[in-house]
């Protein structure tokens, strides 16, 4: 996703590490992490531009914000 954020030229913040921290766990699955590398030539051909939805619900929370979407199919 972080990936498909960037491409279109989004901006992504991020809390301050005294506010939220994070722990990413070591890949062990190649496969996996080969689907991580090639995410960005794959976003305008894989048809997630093309799904219909309807945000149903916005929550803002203090640290984070939740959406809930109907994807139609």
């Amino acid at each position: 996703m972080y990936a498909r954020i960037v491409s279109e030229r989004l901006k992504v913040e991020c809390p301050l590490a005294s506010i939220a921290r994070y722990k990413m766990f070591k890949q062990l699955n190649s496969a996996g992490m080969n689907v991580l590398r090639t995410a960005e030539s794959r976003i305008d051909s894989d048809d997630l531009n093309n799904v219909k939805y309807k945000l149903l619900n916005t929550t803002f929370y203090h640290l984070y914000t939740h959406f809930l979407f109907d994807v139609e199919e």
